[in-house]
């Protein structure tokens, strides 16, 4: 058969039930990868998932694989084969030599998936028809993805809490940053970087389509999405977009002359018309990024943009450290642990796809990448000329548009490990390779050989990924057991997790843990913890909770010194924390090394003012005694890290009854603060402090006036109200704080003024709100980020001692028991007191009250 006539043959389907038939299947399988397979909470995260998914990926590369194998002289080379290879090469040699073998095998198998569906997606694009039937597939799948953004936002429209409509007198305006992100597939950022590509795909089909219809609903398709994209509020979204419509106006002003039909022969849109809507997606795009900027803003001094820039210098950092095959692919998170400072947040990358490549990859990798990029930038695509011209160029620019905007994302984030965009980017990828890769078939011999090689490699990554699903299966099990409190369970489901997965570091470490829990309990399990966690520690020491609760797992354990040296360790691991200032500080104090103890004190302090509100400084006599000292040394601290002029020095002054000084401090402050509504707020709450509410409240108009979305004013304002007895006007102002900022102290406050008003029920709600929000789970993200897998419900063990302010948690809890006990609900009071004592076991109102009801009720007493 000639050439001419095969590529005809491949062009067109052979029957309209071939057609329907593969538009279903490709339809099914694109909402499969975008909503449950490339989900991580379910794809990545859930065993069951996990391995479905991974049992249907194996049969398409297995099925196409066969389809090959009969046909072995149609195996065409692609101009990317040889750096793909090499890449693969790269990730094994470094998967030899990480620094943690098991996750780098572990990640391996998404990058051999990504590698196949590449493959698969270069042959099918030889088949235009095709290609264009998963265009149609990927751009359903995204239909509904703007449906349930749809949905969403129809449910946050039903459930938002009405703007109070004291906040609207004082003129403010709902804005994007009062809705939550808008987040279909589990994460804003991740959601943007889903859409990015999808959006060229729709510019595609826009302007090759023939009927005004279709050009009707694609247009409403693609305006969908773009609003999609603006509500998930991503700057790396409008980075992405950005580079969308940058290739796209490059390609038009590329031409010399628009003339009528040149650029869009197959449709009635004429040159004007396509500068009408170039320039109407220039303003979305202007206006997107002025929405962006000004809620979320791209300065420096920004959290999240510092952050990104602290990994990045983390990854130049550990590719120093590890230069020729970098740390092991999915390792970067350990590295970044150890190299990373400070370390705000924990990620499991460099917010940059290619240097977490490069730091986990080394400089083989980077030449693999370097290769890559030049056989892309090499490629010579095929002209035009052939049947349906026009539509294959379009093709083409929506492709390149869609990677473009995909690695314009990656420049500040990474979604590698997000198979719904990978996956994606990886078929359309190998779509735009296939569309010019010239048919140049491999010899009989060397497509027997490739073919026996990636089946090979098929086998191996299947086994390996279904082995460490069932090890998944096992953690998820002791996950679930946590949230029920039955640590003996926990314990047995990491042991078989262990056994199935002997190469994990993690499930050890959190075995550890488990039987850290199961000691509080009996002691007897306190050498397994100790005894797990030093073998944690040996393989990975800078994970600072990791080193507290070993350190108080020693400190129960009688070895005492042992135990302040691991507690100051994780102390100087993250000294932002009060965690490890508190507990090294209640170590010290102990063993009468007080001064050493006050410093530790002191720094907490000096980081947390608020903290100085707890009644733990109450509850031993050295401490109660030199807590004036204490105070003298976080005050010398905090003007050390920020100078004489701050607001937590005058917040240190406040909580301490200084109130002349705090004043000076504000008084000071009052032209070169930053937020000066903040400065009024301060001084109202000394002078709230100081029973001085008519100068309290003067304050607080002065801080509404600056900022009416200052929540702290409104709630000292309805504090004050509620002290006159005016509940209207302290009902409003505690409702907007509310609606502003919800804290512990704003719901006990409301439940505070409802009772007040003789609506118990909701008092008994809001008393309920406010404990809730005081004690919120602890754990950092470790487990998600670093591991991949899901976190345990608490991640401290019950050794260790929280900072608190302790009025956040006693105040509701005894007006909620008295409520109850009011209505003769003894049994739910006693729960709530208990509660409370399981968080402050020594405090004593709470104690007080719980020994008078078990009295006068001792039936309710009994568990």
């Amino acid at each position: 058969m000639s050439p001419r006539l095969d590529k005809q043959r491949m062009a067109e389907p052979r029957s309209l039930l071939l057609v329907v038939s593969l538009q279903l299947g490709l339809l099914l399988l694109a909402f499969y990868y975008t909503f449950i397979g490339g989900q991580t909470a379910l794809g990545v995260y859930d065993h069951t998932w996990r391995a479905i998914t991974q049992w249907v990926t194996t049969a398409l590369v297995a099925g196409w694989l066969l389809w090959r194998w009969f046909n072995p002289r149609k195996i065409f080379k692609t101009p990317v084969d040889f750096p793909l290879l090499w890449l693969l090469l790269a990730w094994s040699l470094a998967t030899i030599f990480s620094v943690n073998p098991f996750r780098s095998q572990e990640t391996m198998i998404f990058f051999v998936t990504y590698l196949f569906f590449f493959f698969v997606a270069a042959d099918v694009a030889r088949r235009p028809w095709l290609v264009e039937l998963t265009l149609n597939a990927i751009l359903g799948a995204a239909g509904l993805v703007w449906i349930l953004a749809l949905l969403q936002i129809s449910w946050w429209y039903a459930h938002q809490l009405a703007m109070p409509a004291l906040l609207k007198n004082s003129g403010v305006a709902l804005s994007l940053s009062t809705l939550p992100r808008l987040s279909v597939l589990g994460n804003p950022n991740t959601m943007a970087a889903y859409l990015v590509p999808i959006i060229p795909l729709v510019f595609h089909k826009l302007t090759t389509a023939s009927r005004w219809i279709s050009r009707l609903l694609l247009a409403v398709w693609g305006a969908m999405l773009v609003g999609a994209l603006i509500l998930t509020q991503s700057r790396g979204g409008l980075i992405g977009l950005a580079a969308v419509l940058a290739c796209y106006g490059i390609a038009v002003t590329r031409r010399k002359r628009l003339a009528p039909g040149d650029i869009l022969p197959a449709t009635r849109i004429s040159p004007r018309m396509l500068k009408i809507g170039g320039a109407a997606l220039a303003l979305i795009l202007i206006g997107y990024g002025g929405i962006i900027l000004s809620e979320r803003g791209l300065s420096v001094q920004n959290t999240p943009i510092q952050v990104r820039i602290e990994t990045m210098s983390g990854a130049f950092k550990t590719l120093a450290a590890h230069p020729l095959f970098g740390s092991g692919p999915g390792t970067l998170g350990e590295e970044l642990l150890r190299h990373q400072r400070p370390l705000r947040e924990l990620h499991a990358h460099a917010h940059n796809l290619l240097l977490t490549f490069a730091a986990e990859t080394g400089l083989v990798g980077i030449v693999g990448m370097a290769w890559l990029g030049l056989a892309v930038t090499k490629r010579r695509p095929a002209g035009g000329q052939e049947a349906g011209g026009f539509r294959r160029d379009s093709l083409r620019l929506g492709l390149a548009a869609a990677l473009v905007g995909f690695l314009a994302h990656n420049m500040v984030d990474s979604f590698f490990w997000v198979p719904a965009v990978s996956l994606l980017v990886s078929v359309l990828f190998g779509f735009w390779i296939g569309l010019d890769s010239q048919p140049q078939p491999l010899s009989s011999r060397w497509a027997w050989t490739v073919n026996l090689a990636a089946g090979f490699v098929l086998v191996m990554v299947t086994a390996f990924g279904l082995r460490v699903t069932q090890g998944l299966k096992a953690y998820n099990q002791a996950v679930r057991a946590t949230a029920t409190g039955d640590w003996a369970a926990v314990v047995d489901h990491l042991q078989q997790a262990v056994e199935l997965s002997p190469g994990s570091r993690f499930y050890p470490r959190q075995l550890g843990f488990a039987y850290g829990y199961l000691a509080a309990e009996n002691p007897v399990y306190r050498a397994q913890a100790i005894a797990r966690y030093q073998k944690t520690l040996r393989d990975m020491d800078q994970f600072a909770l990791d080193h507290a609760n070993f350190g108080c797992l020693l400190w129960e354990d009688g070895e005492r010194d042992q135990a302040v040296r691991e507690m100051a360790r994780a102390r100087d691991l993250d000294s932002e924390s009060a965690l490890y200032h508190l507990n090294l500080g209640r170590y010290l104090e102990a063993q009468g090394d007080y001064d050493r103890a006050w410093e530790e004190y002191a720094r907490l302090l000096s980081r947390e003012p608020r903290y100085l509100r707890s009644d733990y400084w109450e509850q031993a006599n050295p401490r109660r005694e030199h807590l004036p000292a204490i105070l003298e040394r976080a005050i010398e601290e905090t003007t050390g890290l920020e100078g004489a002029n701050s607001l937590r020095l005058a917040h240190l002054y406040t909580y301490a009854g200084r109130f002349d000084d705090a004043l000076r401090v504000y008084d000071r402050l009052q032209g070169a603060a930053d937020a000066p509504a903040d400065v009024h707020v301060g001084r109202a709450e000394v002078w709230l402090e100081m029973g001085e509410l008519d100068r309290a409240l003067a304050e607080l108009e002065t801080a509404v006036a600056l900022n009416p979305r200052t929540a702290l004013a409104y709630h000292y304002r309805g504090t004050i109200y509620l002290k006159q007895n005016r509940l209207g006007e302290a009902a409003q102002n505690t409702e907007a704080a509310l609606f502003l900022s919800p804290t512990p102290a704003s719901y006990y406050q409301s439940g505070q003024i409802a009772r007040a008003q003789g609506n118990l029920p909701e008092a008994l709600r809001q008393y309920e709100a406010a404990f809730v929000r005081a004690t919120p789970p602890f754990y950092p993200r470790y487990a998600p980020e670093v591991a991949r897998r899901a976190p345990f419900a608490e991640e401290r063990l019950p050794c260790l001692v929280i900072p608190r302010v302790t009025d956040e948690l006693v105040l509701p809890t005894l007006a909620e028991g008295d409520l109850l006990e009011g209505e003769g609900r003894w049994a739910e009071a006693v729960q709530v007191y208990r509660r409370l004592l399981s968080y402050e076991p020594d405090e004593p109102r709470v104690k007080e009250r719980l020994k008078q009801l078990c009295q006068q009720r001792p039936d309710s007493c009994r568990e």
